[in-house]
């Protein structure tokens, strides 16, 4: 079979398993990852390359910090610092753009987000 053809019946896989989610996204990604190098289309260092990509280990351990806020509480002390000091809803708006702007200033774009989302839910 022809390499562009396994490729697109792969994505079609990952794209129906991706909207069914009865196996795990991660899995499925795997699975996928693994499907290509064993029929040849991509060697082992191709397949992967993409998990040892610095963004995508940025946003992991931005997702553990973003989850650590939340089960430790922190988050909802956050969102009542930020929703304290604005009575409407365009105030609120305007208080969460200083912060996260004065946030971006320091940190990276992603740190900002990660660190301005609990802010916003």
């Amino acid at each position: 079979m022809e390499p562009i053809t396994l490729t697109l019946c792969l994505l079609v896989f990952a794209i129906v398993m991706f909207v069914w989610e009865k196996v795990p996204l991660a899995v499925t990604s795997m699975i996928v990852c693994v499907a290509l190098v064993i029929t040849g289309v991509l060697n082992i260092k191709q397949a992967f390359a993409g998990f040892i990509d610095t963004n995508v280990i940025l946003f992991v351990a931005m997702f553990i910090v973003g989850g650590a806020l939340f089960e430790t509480g922190m988050a909802n002390k956050v969102g009542g610092v930020i929703t304290r000091f604005a009575k409407t809803e365009k105030q609120l708006i305007f208080t969460i753009m200083v912060v996260v702007g004065l946030m971006s200033g320091v940190l990276s774009n992603t740190g900002t987000a990660a660190g301005g989302i609990p802010g916003v839910r």
